[in-house]
Parts: structure tokens; sequence; C-alpha cells
């Protein structure tokens, strides 16, 4: 079996949507022959045929490169981010598959400039009408699409993410900062909700307050929560970082005392699993995918409730034999239900099922 993958986050996106291309590949390239198409050279040195063009770039990924799948023998495309090239459905020897993450663009319309909801909508539009066969990563997300794009239920697959492989690694916890301190991992946007994680540290007692280290990036938001912070008087206990290597992330999960994810919405979610895989409990929201994700071993709140935040943190700090029982329950379902091999294999069968 001969399958391509549209390899531009595989090359050039170092977080969520490259970390889902290269983890998927990692360990699908295993069980079946992988194609990758990339709409510019790369200095990394992979271990996969690797197809570039030889005419404008952008033309070519939407369009052009579907040229390329005779010539290289290709029996399925799998647009991993949620796009197809234009014309794929005019072939006949290959099929084509995509994995949807989520659609917030239709959820939180007001988070997207005008332009950006128009190529959304027609890109995922495109590729979930004529693709052979949709990939959700969450039921949420497979409810979402069948609410908004009014398909059959039987062209939607689950198939749930794996985290990098460093995070199956056993690695045992151990402290990387001089104090104690909680963690906030992602991208500092509205969506993700730092706010209420200030809101909340507000709400808290100054003898319970420990260190946040936030890990992300941001830009207007970011700047909006900074001044927040400030206001508060709570400069003392919220730390700003940027991590590029993926160990160091990983240090940072082991290290924390609490990894606290109050986002409103999720596809899917990976950083709850990264913290889980660390044996590290979760604060997370009561929503869309989340709960779906760490079951029952998680402590959860509503994410526009600032108390309820104050209230799990006091909780898990006044509760440490039934919080370390939840965080080792955590650890062995996100290694049976995450298992990254477990997921490769669903996916190929999946594949093959399409292909007959």
């Amino acid at each position: 079996m001969r399958v391509g993958y549209d390899a531009k986050r595989f090359l050039f996106n170092k977080t969520g949507l490259g970390n889902y291309s290269r983890t998927l590949i990692e360990h699908v390239s295993k069980l079946i022959t992988v194609i990758l198409y990339s709409p510019e050279k790369s200095k990394k040195t992979i271990d996969h045929q690797l197809i570039t063009p030889s005419i404008t770039p952008i033309l070519w990924r939407f369009w052009r490169v579907i040229f390329r799948f005779k010539q290289d023998g290709l029996n399925l495309y799998h647009g991993l981010s949620g796009e197809l090239p234009l014309g794929i459905h005019w072939l006949k020897q290959t099929k084509s598959i995509v994995t949807i993450h989520d659609v917030i663009f239709k959820l939180y319309p007001s988070h997207y400039s005008f332009i950006d909801r128009l190529i959304y909508r027609f890109k995922t539009w495109y590729a979930i009408h004529f693709s052979e066969h949709i990939i959700a990563i969450s039921q949420s997300t497979q409810k979402d699409i069948e609410k908004y794009y009014k398909i059959d239920a039987r062209k939607i697959s689950v198939l749930y993410q794996a985290a990098q492989s460093i995070f199956y690694e056993n690695t045992p916890k151990k402290k990387t900062q001089k104090n104690p301190y909680y963690l906030f991992v992602s991208s500092i946007s509205p969506r993700k909700n730092l706010m209420l994680l200030i809101e909340a540290y507000n709400l808290l007692d100054e003898k319970q307050r420990k260190k946040v280290i936030v890990v992300g990036s941001g830009k207007a938001h970011l700047r909006a929560c900074q001044k927040q912070i400030k206001d508060y008087g709570l400069n003392a206990y919220f730390e700003f970082k940027e991590v590029h290597a993926i160990k160091d992330l990983k240090a940072f999960y082991l290290g924390a005392e609490i990894f606290i994810y109050p986002s409103i919405y999720e596809g899917f979610g990976i950083p709850i699993l990264e913290a889980m895989l660390c044996k590290t409990p979760v604060i997370t929201s009561n929503c869309s995918s989340m709960p779906e994700v760490a079951e029952d071993h998680a402590f959860y709140i509503d994410p526009l409730d600032a108390q309820s935040l104050k209230t799990q943190i006091q909780y898990i700090e006044n509760n440490p034999d039934m919080v370390k029982e939840k965080v080792l329950k955590a650890y062995e379902l996100a290694h049976q239900k995450y298992n990254p091999e477990k997921l490769a294999g669903q996916l190929v069968n999946l594949y093959d099922q399409i292909l007959k």
C-alpha cells in the first residue's frame, strides 16, 4: 500500500498540526509505504520519499500536486489538516481521506478574520464532501461535523491522536524549578482561556498561591493577560516561557504540581494527554472533547466560572491520596487508549477498508 500525505505541517509546523502529522507518519510508516508532498524544500533529513514542486508552491499544493499521484503509484492520499487538493475527486486510481480536527471557525467565527473564515469554510466543505472518508479526532468533533455539514455518520470514523513518542518513555517525576509550580501549556488566545486562571488566582488566598509557569506564545491576548496580571498585583506568581525542545516541555510537565487547561473548546486537547503521560494531575474544562480525552481521571471545571477553578485547585492541594490514585489511573488510560502503535494499526486497517 502506498499512501501520500501533505507534508507542509510535518516539515514546517512545530506545534499542534505538525506534531499530529509527525507522530502519525512516524508510526504508520512502519506498516506501509509513505510518500510526502511538500510545497517547499526542507533542510531536515527525513526517512521518507519527499516530492517537491518545480512551479509556484501554493498552486502546486492546492491543485497540481494531484498530477503526481499516478506517476507515484499512489493508492490513497490522506489530508492531515482538514484539506485536500482541488480535483482529487476526479482521480480514479487514488482515493482520498481527510482528518478534521475541529470546526472552531463555525463555533467561534469572531476568533477568525473574514478572509480566514472564507478559506476555512471552503477547504473544509470541499474536503468533507469529496473525500472517500473522514477521520474525526474525537467524538466531539464527529458530532460537530454531522451538525454543521449534515454528513452521514457512516462516512466518519473517530481515530484518536497519540502524543509524541518521548511522552511514552517512563521518566521519573522530578523538580525542574526551585519552588513548586502549576503549569499552563498553550498558545495564548481567548479560546485557551488563560484569563480564567488569572481570575481564579485573584480569588485565591495569597498563602495558597504557587507560581504558574505559562508555556506558549501570543500577541494581543498575551498583552491583555499580562495587563490583567499586573492590575491584580499578581506579577510575582506568573512566569511566561517559550519552549522549543520537546524534552524541555516534558520536563515542565514532570515538575508541575498541577496542569491547568481551562480551554473553552478543543477538537482533542493533546496537552491533556501529555500531562496524563507525565503523571501530573489535570484540571480541565467540562465541555467539548476534554472529558472524552481524560474520562474520569481529571478534575473538571466550568470554563466560564473562575470560582470553580479556584475550588478544584484547593481540592487537589487538600486531597493528595485521592489525587495520586486518579493520576495513576490517568497514566494507565493514556498508555492503553492512546497507544501510538495501536492507533497506527487502526488507521492502516481503515485505509484497507477504503481501498476495498
